[in-house]
């Protein structure tokens, strides 16, 4: 098991992420490498939006990014950096994507977090 230390949340003083685990100021634990530790893995927080997209679908359609993107009002290079665990998403963002694919987010986090 690897060394943690307790340092000041450098990245997030501005705005929360529910990647982050932390809010502006916050402590929390830094690995021996220098990089934070995720509360949610994004990779696989992003495999189980893509999934849920890819298993929705409209006039016998599977949902593009494109409509997503339309009814989230997201652009399509956000949702594809969630999907393919590239980005660092606000709740706001993930609540809003969460809203177009008519999901509460406290499914889709308790799915990544079991996801393997």
């Amino acid at each position: 098991m690897q060394n943690e230390t307790k340092n000041r949340c450098r990245k997030s003083r501005t705005r929360t992420s529910i990647l982050d685990g932390c809010e502006p100021g916050d402590y929390h634990p830094i690995t021996e490498e220098g990089r934070r530790e995720e509360v949610i893995d994004k990779k696989k927080l992003g495999v189980v939006f893509r999934n849920l997209r890819e298993d929705i679908h409209i006039n016998g359609r599977q949902l593009s990014i494109e409509r997503l993107s339309d009814k989230s009002g997201l652009g399509t290079t956000t949702i594809q950096s969630i999907e393919y665990g590239k980005a660092n998403p606000s709740l706001f963002t993930l609540d809003i994507l969460c809203q177009a694919l008519g999901v509460k987010l406290s499914i889709i986090v308790a799915q990544a977090e079991h996801t393997t």
